[in-house]
């Protein structure tokens, strides 16, 4: 992994630590996604699907599933699962 995406994930995982430990789970679900978009850019989708499901996690249980922003959880997992040539499963994420 580049250092610079090595940098900007640790970095995110500070972020999401301090968000989780005062309770601020929106703010955490948004890094979530962002290390998710990390690991999708090198090329490391399981892992990138890793982050995205605890996104969608928090999301759904702070916002309900009905949620624009769990909706955008959905569509980011099914865009990973594309990306790994898993059109079934992107369509139903």
């Amino acid at each position: 992994m580049a250092g610079g995406a090595r940098r900007a994930l640790e970095r995110f995982g500070q972020a999401a630590a301090i968000y989780e430990t005062n309770q601020e789970e929106s703010n955490a679900a948004t890094t979530y996604m962002n290390m998710a978009v990390v690991y999708s850019t090198q090329k490391d989708y399981d892992k990138s699907l890793e982050y995205h499901r605890k996104a969608l996690a928090i999301r759904e249980r702070v916002h309900g599933p009905r949620h624009p922003s769990t909706a955008d959880s959905h569509h980011n997992m099914g865009t990973v699962l594309r990306e790994q040539g898993d059109h079934a499963a992107a369509l139903e994420a």
